[in-house]
């Protein structure tokens, strides 16, 4: 716990940390996206 405490407060380490939920999230939302394409596509 004392070790992500340290790392929250690295400026560096935030951004680095930062980049990386939004690149899973945008990675998420593009795979729902073709899901559902994909589910349309498919009953039609």
């Amino acid at each position: 716990m004392d070790e992500l405490e340290r790392l929250g407060l690295n400026e560096k380490f935030s951004i680095v940390y930062d980049n990386e939920v939004m690149q899973k999230k945008m990675i998420n939302t593009a795979r729902n996206w073709g899901y559902d394409d994909g589910k349309e596509e498919g009953k039609k």
